[in-house]
């Protein structure tokens, strides 16, 4: 897990859904985070492009709670990040 999480954008980071699957997501502008449609049973993510990869969903969201999953900020060298437009695929909470 990282220890000190800060917030930037384009930054991409792998998290740990659970034992054997991980995810990558990248930090938008405003706290905004993009999941993608990618998987792995490691955390080990070479020659991909965010550009290309499917988007699952955007939250808002801090850097506290990313603290419990976030496993490993991944190396732009390796990884290409998403540079379109953020899209209207938000989940929000409805309380009440």
């Amino acid at each position: 897990m990282l220890n000190k999480i800060t917030w930037q954008e384009g930054k991409v980071l792998s998290l740990k859904l659970k034992d054997d699957l991980f995810t990558l997501v990248q930090m938008r502008k405003n706290f905004y985070l993009q999941f993608f449609d990618l998987r792995s049973a490691q955390d080990n993510w070479t020659d991909i492009d965010l550009e290309k990869a499917d988007t699952v969903f955007f939250i808002f969201t801090s850097t506290k709670a990313l603290k419990g999953l976030a496993v490993s900020a991944q190396s732009l060298e390796k990884i290409s990040i998403a540079k379109r437009p953020a899209e209207k695929k938000i989940l929000r909470a409805i309380i009440g």
